[in-house]
């Protein structure tokens, strides 16, 4: 089933409504205003058009677009939304969507360990019957691979649950994305994984020098201090930049552009951003104390929760189950005098007295 985006007139809040029901009515669950499905009804304060269309009634309904196309460029339109409304939609939403959601983070989760696994476990094999040099040269090749892999793979997961998250038709098959859009996405995982490994590096060098020097309480000391900054900057890195892998994997940015967009995001939902932070390193914990079998259930929620952040904050719909506009299947048409909906009848009506065959 294909899916239109369209803003109810009255909230101008975006549902997504099925293309088979064009010229239907829907009622928004928000403000159960009526529309009618595939018609833009302009603002009173949109003055993107000409005065003249919209004052003329003659205008033709083919002179407007079915749906708004938004140029986003460098201007996004960044909402303040509370944890709540991204928390319960991530939860219905995942409810109802649960097996594409699991289903690709074991298809993930597999393909990249053995695709990663496999050339490492032959290439200690190949250290350990002496040839050292080879296998030096190996992992070398083995970092820049692994990177590339882990980059498809996150980008796959991430647009599978962008997908899920706007009820798209089979979202599994986005799980492989487009080779351009990952070369895209690239640099900015690259450059993210450097800021980290330096991080770690520099700690872990001061550590080994104080080791070295024969210092062993310094080193102590130094061990747990490094252990406390690299774990709070790699925190606070994840609460700036958590909306950064679905912004870059959605396809509407430039590489660097994702990560500014991330920040931005962060920036309008300071508190919101914290809780998502919060829950995604809750889960984590609860998935690892249940013999990390429990990643199976809380990594995908995690990675649903991150989607529906993400799209919320951007002014993008997603598509709530338990929040989904109302379509009567029976409506044909609205009174435009008195603003009433009419309703379909299935029995035959009579016609009207006087009108009677002739004879």
């Amino acid at each position: 089933m294909s899916i239109i985006q369209q803003p109810c007139p009255q909230c101008s809040r975006m549902l997504e409504l099925p293309a088979e029901s064009k010229g239907r009515l829907a009622k928004c669950p928000a403000c159960e205003a009526t529309f009618r499905i595939g018609e833009t009804q302009l603002g009173k304060d949109d003055h993107s058009g000409s005065d003249l269309a919209r004052a003329s009634p003659f205008t033709p309904e083919t002179d407007l677009p079915d749906w708004p196309v938004v140029d986003r460029g460098s201007r996004w339109n960044i909402a303040t939304v509370p944890i709540e409304e991204i928390l319960a939609p991530s939860w219905a939403i995942f409810r109802a969507r649960w097996l594409p959601s699991v289903g690709s983070s074991l298809i993930i989760a597999i393909a990249l360990s053995a695709a990663i696994g496999i050339p490492a476990y032959v290439l200690t094999r190949i250290a350990g019957g002496g040839s050292v040099v080879m296998a030096a040269i190996g992992f070398m090749l083995l970092v820049p691979y692994s990177l590339f892999l882990s980059a498809y793979a996150l980008m796959g997961v991430c647009r599978v649950h962008l997908a899920i998250a706007r009820d798209e038709p089979s979202p599994l098959s986005q799980i492989r994305p487009p080779m351009a859009l990952v070369l895209r996405f690239l640099p900015s995982f690259v450059l993210l994984f450097l800021v980290v490994a330096a991080a770690i590096g520099i700690g872990v060098g001061v550590v080994v020098i104080a080791a070295v020097a024969e210092q062993v309480q310094l080193a102590n000391f130094l061990g747990v201090l490094v252990t406390f900054v690299v774990a709070t900057f790699v925190t606070v890195l994840q609460w700036y930049l958590w909306a950064w892998m679905m912004a870059g994997s959605d396809g509407k940015t430039t590489a660097m552009g994702s990560v500014k967009l991330a920040a931005d995001v962060t920036i309008q939902n300071k508190l919101t951003s914290f809780f998502i932070v919060i829950i995604a390193v809750v889960l984590s914990l609860i998935g690892s104390l249940l013999c990390y079998v429990g990643h199976i259930a809380t990594t995908p929620f995690t990675l649903v929760l991150f989607a529906v952040g993400y799209l919320l904050t951007t002014g993008q719909p997603i598509a709530d189950p338990d929040n989904a506009p109302f379509i009567d299947p029976t409506v044909d048409d609205v009174d435009q005098a008195t603003g009433e909906i009419e309703t379909a009848s299935a029995e035959p009506q009579s016609p009207p007295q006087g009108e009677g065959d002739a004879e």
